[in-house]
Order: structure tokens, then sequence, then C-alpha cells
């Protein structure tokens, strides 16, 4: 008849206890390791540029116009299908020149946030700037369109700008990756990063 060591008995259920979690948290790093790999990263030649930068007058208001070129590779649809949002964040500052100083007139980010749905297989928008709102699309040329063009967009009332002045219109496009809200995000961070950015670009005009 074998004796039962009470004390050797805890610690066999201590060390089976110790040992479930890591062995779960060793599974989840070798399947978050294989989906990253399964994520190619952004091409380096990949480079950001700001086109067909216009302003206009409409209604007492000075409005913005660009495009983003190569704002959306193959990556990025890649990324944002495996559930992690991106962001495009568009910096916008007009600078008055002065005789002994210059003055800050606008400064303003543009930030839209792109997701996957795949229950719903469609494509969410955020945007922040002139007012909070979700665009909804399930079309990726639709989506494309309006991430990479920004038209229209709102930067100050005429009463503003001082008649014979020279301004610099100040505009730079950021490409990252967002937060997610997928379990083991933090350990995915240590397989795959990103990110792309234009150079400033520069715009002088008089009003």
């Amino acid at each position: 008849m074998g004796y039962n060591d009470p004390e050797n008995n805890s610690w066999l259920k201590r060390l089976r206890w110790i040992r479930a979690p890591l062995i779960a948290m060793m599974l989840a790093l070798v399947l978050l390791e294989g989906s990253a790999q399964d994520i190619p990263a952004i091409a380096a030649d990949s480079e950001l540029r700001i086109e067909d930068i216009s302003l206009t007058e409409k209604g007492r208001r000075l409005y913005l116009y660009f495009r983003l070129e190569n704002g959306f590779p193959q990556q990025i649809v890649n990324i944002i299908r495996s559930g992690i949002p991106v962001s495009y964040s568009f910096q916008v500052e007009i600078i008055q020149e002065g005789m002994l100083w210059n003055k800050d007139l606008v400064n303003i980010r543009l930030l839209k946030v792109l997701s996957f749905d795949n229950i719903r297989n469609q494509y969410l928008i955020t945007v922040n700037y002139p007012d909070s709102r979700v665009i909804n699309l399930r079309s990726l040329e639709a989506v494309k369109d309006y991430i990479l063009k920004v038209a229209d967009l709102p930067l100050a009332d005429l009463s503003r700008l001082e008649r014979g002045t020279s301004y610099t219109l100040k505009l730079k496009a950021e490409i990252e990756k967002k937060e997610s809200k997928m379990p083991f995000y933090g350990l995915m961070k240590m397989f795959s990063s990103f990110k792309l950015e234009s150079d400033w670009y520069e715009v002088q005009f008089s009003y």
C-alpha cells in the first residue's frame, strides 16, 4: 500500500497550475508570430507624396484640396483585413509671415482611422474634422478614394487673413497602426509594426 504524501500532492497541483498558463502563453506567441509573418512589411520605396494642392474661397471661407499618392499599398489592405486599424493623419498649418516674427494662423490635424468589419464585410472610416463621423463603405475603391483625397477642408474665415500679407501653407501626412482590441495585441506589437510619413510640403500664397 503506497504512502500518499499530502505535501507532495500540493506541490504537484501548484506545478500544474503554473504550467497551464505558460503553455497557453507560448501557444499564443507562436500563433501571433505566424499571423504577423503573413503580413508583409511596408515596402521601403513606398514614398508618400502630397499632390494637387489647391486653396479655394467659398462663402467667405478658405478651403483646401489635396491628394495623397502611394498611400494605399497592398500591405495596408492585408493589415486592415487582419483586424488591425490603420490611421491616416494629415497635419495642416498656415503661418502668417511677419517682419519680426511669424504667426500660427491655422493648426489642424485631420485624422481618418480605417478598420474592417469582418462580420458585416465592410470598411469603417472614423473622421475627426470638421466634425466627428463614421463612414461605412463596402467597395475598396471607394475607400481608397475617400482616404486619399481631401476636398473642401475648411481652414479659416477670410476675415482672419490680412490683405497684402504673405502666408505659408504647410502639409504633412502620416500612416501608422492604431491600437487594436484583438486578444494579445500587446504581444503582437513585438512582431509587426509600421509607419509611413511624407515630407513637409510648403506653398506660399498672398491674400
